[in-house]
C-alpha cells in the first residue's frame, strides 16, 4: 500500500489536484473551455504537416488499438501514445497557446492528457475541465519555481509539462494525495528536455510537448500500479526545484 506520512510540498500539490470538492468558477470553467477549442484546433491544424506525419507514423505502426484516439486521424492507439501524438501534433506550428511569465505552452500538454485519459476512464465533462484546470495550475507553478533553468538551457514547456500532464491524468483517474504525490515524484523522474534545437537545429522540439504529455501520463499509470517515488521530488534536497550549487561538497551525486 502506497502511504505519505509526510506534508511535503509535492504532497500538498498532490492534495489540491486531488481534492474532490475542486469546482471551477463559472469564469474559469469558460477560460478553459477556449484553451481546450485552442489546443484542439492546433491539432487538427498541423497534425498533417510532414513532421507531424512521422509521429503518426510512429504512433500507429506495430501497435494494438487502444482506448484514445489520434487527433484528425481518428486512429484508436494506447492512452500515452494519444497523448504524446496530440501533443505533437499541436505544437507542430508554434501557434499554440503561451504563459508568458514561464514561456511555456501548457495547453498541448495538459489538453492531450487529460482527453486521452479521460477517453480511457469515461470521464465526465466536468471532470475533463477539472482536470485541465488542475494541470494548468500545477504546469505553471512548477514553471514558475523553475525560471532559472531557462538560462540554463532547459526548455519549460518539457520540464514543467510532464508535472502538468501528471497532474491532470490524476484528477480523471481521481486518485488521492497518497497515489498522486508518488506519481509526481515520478514525474520528477522523468522532467527534461534541452534547448540545443534553438543553435543546432532538428525537428524534435516539436516533440517536447509529446514527450511532456505522455511522461506524465504513464507516471500516474505507474503510480497506480504501486510504484513510488520520493515525495518530496520539487522540494527535496536533491528536488527539482532545490539549488544544486547548495549541495555540500563531496557529496554523492
Amino acid at each position: 500500500m502506497i502511504h505519505t506520512a509526510d506534508t511535503s510540498t509535492t504532497w500538498n500539490l498532490a492534495a489540491f489536484l486531488a481534492d474532490p470538492d475542486l469546482s471551477l468558477p463559472e469564469d474559469v470553467a469558460a477560460k478553459v473551455k477556449l484553451h481546450i477549442l485552442d489546443t484542439l484546433g492546433c491539432q487538427v491544424a498541423f497534425a498533417s504537416l510532414p513532421w507531424s506525419k512521422d509521429v503518426q507514423r510512429y504512433a500507429v505502426t506495430g501497435r494494438s488499438a487502444g482506448p484514445a484516439n489520434l487527433a484528425y486521424y481518428g486512429t484508436p492507439v494506447p492512452v500515452e501514445i494519444a497523448a504524446f501524438a496530440n501533443a505533437s501534433f499541436g505544437h507542430g506550428f508554434e501557434m499554440d497557446d503561451t504563459e508568458m511569465r514561464t514561456a511555456s505552452h501548457p495547453g498541448v500538454v495538459v489538453v492531450p492528457a487529460a482527453l486521452a485519459t479521460g477517453q480511457a476512464r469515461a470521464s465526465s465533462g466536468a471532470g475533463f475541465l477539472k482536470a485541465v484546470a488542475t494541470g494548468y495550475e500545477v504546469m505553471i507553478r512548477v514553471g514558475l519555481g523553475s525560471v532559472g533553468m531557462m538560462r540554463r538551457g532547459f526548455h519549460t514547456t518539457a520540464v514543467a509539462g510532464v508535472f502538468g500532464s501528471a497532474a491532470a491524468s490524476a484528477s480523471v483517474m481521481r486518485f488521492s494525495p497518497d497515489r498522486a504525490a508518488h506519481g509526481l515524484g515520478i514525474a520528477a523522474s522523468k522532467a527534461a528536455g534541452i534547448t540545443e534545437y534553438s543553435a543546432s537545429g532538428g525537428s524534435v522540439k516539436r516533440l517536447h510537448a509529446g514527450f511532456a504529455a505522455q511522461s506524465g501520463v504513464e507516471s500516474m499509470m505507474l503510480a497506480g500500479f504501486g510504484v513510488t517515488a520520493p515525495t518530496a521530488a520539487l522540494e527535496g534536497p536533491r528536488g527539482l526545484l532545490t539549488n544544486r550549487t547548495a549541495a555540500a561538497p563531496g557529496s554523492t551525486p
